[in-house]
Formats: C-alpha cells, sequence, structure tokens
C-alpha cells in the first residue's frame, strides 16, 4: 500500500496533483526510463491543474490530464507524504505523546514543535493526511 501524496509546482501552496507515493528507488523504471535520484515514482489518482505539464513527459503523457491512474516520475522535493510527518513527529515526540493527540476527537494537531502547522488523520486501513503543511522538509 503506497502513501497518499501531493505534488506542487514552486511551493506546496501550488498543488497540482494527488497521488500515491510508490517508491524512491532510483533504479526501477517509470515511463521506460530509470527513475533515478532526487525523483519518486507517484500513481497520479487526482489532477488540480490537467495542463501542467510533467517534470518527465514520454511519448503518450506530456500533462497530468494525461497521466491521471497512470504512475509518473516526480522530483522528490515538490512532493509532501505524511510518512514525513510522522516521521518529525516520532523524532521529537514519543508513541504516547502522539497517541494523546490523536485520541482528542478534534484530528488536528497545530503546531508541534514548529514543524507542522495543521495535520487532519484520517482512520481507515492505513495512515494517510488528508490536508498538511510543513515549514520545512
Amino acid at each position: 500500500m503506497g502513501v497518499k501524496c501531493k505534488l506542487f509546482q514552486i511551493d506546496r501552496g501550488d498543488v497540482v496533483a494527488e497521488g500515491v507515493w510508490l517508491s524512491d528507488n532510483p533504479n526501477i523504471v517509470v515511463q521506460g526510463k530509470k527513475l533515478g535520484s532526487g525523483a519518486s515514482k507517484i500513481e497520479v489518482k487526482f489532477v488540480n491543474d490537467p495542463k501542467v505539464k510533467l517534470w518527465r513527459p514520454s511519448n503518450c503523457m506530456k500533462t497530468f490530464e494525461d497521466a491521471l491512474g497512470y504512475s509518473i516520475a516526480w522530483p522528490t522535493d515538490h512532493e509532501s507524504r505524511i510518512h514525513i510527518l510522522l516521521r518529525k513527529l516520532f523524532s521529537e515526540f514519543s508513541w504516547d505523546a502522539f497517541g494523546s493527540i490523536i485520541e482528542l476527537s478534534a484530528h488536528k494537531a497545530r503546531n508541534i514543535g514548529g514543524e507542522l502547522t495543521c495535520i487532519n488523520f484520517d482512520f481507515g486501513i492505513g495512515w494517510y493526511a488528508e490536508e498538511e503543511a510543513l515549514a520545512d522538509s
């Protein structure tokens, strides 16, 4: 199961698509090319701006409109993933502290350690963020 992520162009406020992060293994092949370093394999699930050009276009995929439902390469520094947020939380807080935050029925943690501004959790089959914002990656 992959990790839900948001893809942005210039800054985190410019989300062009949402998808599922699958890998950052530089040796896997995406659209006929090795992924390479500094990139992630993303399955595009939702497109905010269909005319935005892909980072690595191919013969059959040039824009996010073409990529909907398919896997693409996207620069790792232009995505945000829930597991990045969780790693930052666990490095600064114990599980008990994090669990206590989750148990509050609001499901929001604000300004935790100066790292997060807002995080909403949904407890389905896996963990994923419905909405997230990071000060720094």
